[in-house]
């Protein structure tokens, strides 16, 4: 019997919760094994392309699809360059070019 006032819990209903629960759990896991390789991957794919193309004195932070290119470089053509080749490389979502030139005059 059920005491007056309580919803009835059908086994459709915990079955779905306990559903829910398992995805949240993969998704969660999954960012926390998956994600730092894909950082390694995209980090080392990002270096090798420019270092191909002749720049090499860039730092490169990824997080999660996201680059950041950091550090001084010689011309303005070689900051369009580098952020080219980076925005070539696919699965990167959004590319950040911080990066300096050297030795630029100010008008």
């Amino acid at each position: 019997m059920q005491a007056e006032g309580t919803i009835p819990k059908s086994p459709l209903t915990l079955l779905l919760l306990i559903g829910i629960l398992v995805v949240a759990t993969l998704v969660v896991i999954s960012n926390y094994f998956l994600r730092p390789g894909l950082e390694l991957s995209i980090k080392d794919q990002v270096r090798g392309n420019l270092r191909e193309s002749g720049i090499k004195t860039v730092k490169v932070s990824v997080d999660g699809r996201n680059v950041l290119l950091e550090g001084f470089i010689l011309s303005q053509a070689d900051w369009m360059k580098a952020e080219s080749i980076v925005n070539k490389i696919s699965g990167i979502h959004q590319v950040e070019n911080q990066l300096v030139v050297k030795n630029q005059t100010i008008e």
